[in-house]
C-alpha cells in the first residue's frame, strides 16, 4: 500500500470511527456546558447566538469547558483512534470477480 492509499484508508477509518463515537462525545459536551450554564442561559445562547446577553459569559467560560472536555474525553478519543488505526491496517477487500457471461 502506498502512502496516498494509507492516508486515504486512515481518513476513511477515522470518519467511520468518529461516527460511532459521536453520541458519547455529544453527551460529554452537553454535560460540560450544563455544568457551566443554567437552562435559561443555554436557551438564550441557542436562540440568540452572539446577540445573547450570555455570549460574553460563554466566551469567558470556553477555556474551562475545553479543559473539562479534554479531561472527560481524552480516553474516548484514544479509544476511537485506536479503533480507526486498527481498521485502517486491515487489508482492503478484494474486488468481486465479474459475473461470467453465459454462452448463447
Amino acid at each position: 500500500m502506498g502512502q496516498q492509499q494509507a492516508d486515504q484508508a486512515m481518513i476513511a477509518a477515522t470518519r467511520s470511527a468518529a461516527a460511532d463515537y459521536q453520541k458519547r462525545w455529544d453527551t460529554q459536551l452537553a454535560a460540560a456546558y450544563a455544568q457551566n450554564f443554567n437552562e435559561a442561559q443555554l436557551q438564550s445562547l441557542l436562540d440568540q447566538g452572539p446577540q445573547s446577553p450570555h455570549a460574553q459569559l460563554m466566551q469567558s467560560k470556553q477555556a474551562d469547558i475545553n479543559r473539562m472536555m479534554q479531561q472527560s474525553s481524552s480516553s474516548l478519543l484514544r479509544e476511537m483512534m485506536t479503533k480507526a488505526y486498527a481498521k485502517a491496517q486491515q487489508p482492503a477487500a478484494a474486488p468481486s470477480p465479474a459475473p461470467k457471461k453465459s454462452k448463447p
